[in-house]
């Protein structure tokens, strides 16, 4: 399953009885386009996220990083969003980030 923080997560809950893994993506449009700055968006996240990480505790949650841009406040907020869901998923035994950017930064340098 794969979820939008566009939603509240609640709308895909069925689908994640049962589910090995479910893959979120998480708000570079909270950022860029709906007032949301990382603390903010991460505050509003967190409660959905500890719920359904803890109802469905045999499914991994998976985050996905947002990439960096070239726009200065959005880079930082991007950035910090990250880390905070980071420094979260350490806390969440089935929950883990995907640093998509780093991953795609070295396949890109790899040529």
């Amino acid at each position: 399953a794969v979820v939008s923080t566009q939603s509240t997560g609640e709308q895909h809950e069925e689908y994640f009885e049962g589910c090995k893994a479910v893959v979120i993506s998480s708000g570079i449009n909270d950022l860029s386009r709906y007032g949301h700055r990382a603390y903010s968006l991460f505050c509003s996240l967190q409660p959905i996220l500890h719920r359904i990480s803890t109802l469905h505790c045999d499914t991994k949650f998976v985050f996905n990083s947002q990439f960096s841009v070239t726009q200065s406040w959005l880079h930082h907020e991007i950035k910090c969003l990250n880390k905070m869901l980071f420094d979260w998923t350490t806390r969440i035994p089935n929950a883990r980030l995907l640093n998509t950017h780093e991953v795609c930064g070295k396949l890109w340098s790899q040529g």
